[in-house]
């Protein structure tokens, strides 16, 4: 199984299913929520995502199915330890958008991340200067112009941000996650220039597990 994550993809899914939040910003909740502790098999998990970006309201299946394949590479990538693929537009979009669709996900990523549970374990100076770093973002302008100084800082701020996404997870959430069988069947592509994200057996068993259950109840419900 071979799942394409395209930023423009994204958006038409999101626009179709009368969600109007960015999918940089989603992507970014879903990463935050992540690094956060918070399981994907878990209601509050389910829950949060619902009440943050469609008002409570449940997802189209298209929408859910979106969103399950992209958290479980979400987590194969924090698992692999060699770095995140951010959901952004294409190097062939206008610099001011590109900016912006940084800040929504960096801003996305915080808010997921500020949804920890009281109590945890406490922060790294490191992890606490990445948030600290990502509030800033959060309060810049995305006014910028095309070039090669625009480029060179694009990448140099999406590189701080997969990496302090990786530290705020194996802080917070690393422990929650077996890593024996991380990273084995390539199923995630970017066709926007990403490198690609592997998932492992498991995690595809339990996909075609999920799906054979939607079918179920979608031919129950029909009487087929």
């Amino acid at each position: 199984m071979k799942i394409v994550l395209n930023y423009r993809d994204a958006e038409d899914l999101m626009r179709g299913a009368g969600i109007y939040g960015s999918p940089s910003d989603v992507y970014g909740l879903l990463m935050g929520l992540i690094a956060a502790g918070f399981r994907e098999d878990g209601r509050d998990f389910e829950e949060l995502v619902r009440n943050l970006v469609n008002d409570g309201e449940q997802f189209p299946r298209n929408v859910r199915t979106w969103l399950r394949e992209t958290v479980s590479g979400i987590i194969e990538q924090y698992l692999s330890g060699e770095g995140m693929h951010l959901l952004l537009p294409g190097d062939g979009t206008p610099a001011m958008d590109r900016a912006a669709c940084l800040i929504e996900l960096a801003h996305g990523f915080l808010t997921g991340f500020s949804c920890r549970k009281p109590g945890g374990r406490k922060l790294s100076r490191e992890a606490q200067e990445f948030l600290s770093d990502l509030d800033g973002y959060c309060r810049a302008s995305s006014e910028a112009e095309d070039g090669e100084e625009f480029e060179d800082t694009f990448v140099t701020l999406t590189d701080h941000l997969s990496a302090g996404a990786q530290i705020c997870f194996e802080e917070c959430a690393g422990s929650l996650y077996p890593k024996a069988n991380a990273g084995e069947d390539f199923v995630l592509e970017d066709d926007d220039g990403g490198a690609p994200v592997r998932l492992s057996p498991s995690r595809e068993n339990i996909h075609n597990m999920e799906e054979a259950g939607w079918e179920r109840k979608t031919r129950t419900a029909s009487g087929t």
